[in-house]
């Protein structure tokens, strides 16, 4: 595999641990990222057999340790998908590449899934800039 030439507009799929070592370090143009939510938010969840059928297990996380990890492969942004609470925690671990926290307004909301509290109507976005290239949104 040659890194770039392979891989020019090609959407790479999976675990971010598992793919970005073989991905050289500024080689990515943008990373979106929805990473699994923080244990608080997963301990009222209700599972079922039908989620786990399709694959749909994953851990929690309760740290972004793994952002350097992708600031390192990005040339330019990074759009963490995240609890509205996680954004702060996002710019207080990033505060060198933190741009602004951004509203993913989720016109029709899914039901909260713990069953015991209501649905948030909005998802937070921490958007980063690696320090590589001049910041510029296009």
């Amino acid at each position: 595999m040659n890194w770039p030439d392979d891989y020019i507009n090609k959407i790479i799929t999976g675990d971010c641990l598992e793919v970005m070592p073989g991905i050289p370090d500024g080689a990515v143009d943008c990373v979106i990222t929805d990473p699994p939510y923080n244990s608080h938010t997963h301990k009222n969840a209700k599972t079922t057999t039908g989620l786990k059928k399709f694959g749909v297990c994953f851990s929690e996380i309760d740290n972004y340790d793994f952002l350097g990890i992708l600031l390192a492969k990005s040339k330019y942004w990074i759009a963490v998908f995240c609890p509205i609470e996680s954004v702060g925690i996002i710019k207080s671990e990033n505060e060198n590449n933190y741009v602004r926290g951004m509203i993913w307004d989720r016109i029709v909301n899914t039901p909260q899934i713990s069953g015991d509290r209501p649905s948030q109507a909005c998802e937070g976005i921490a958007l980063l800039h690696s320090t590589r290239k001049k910041m510029k949104w296009n």
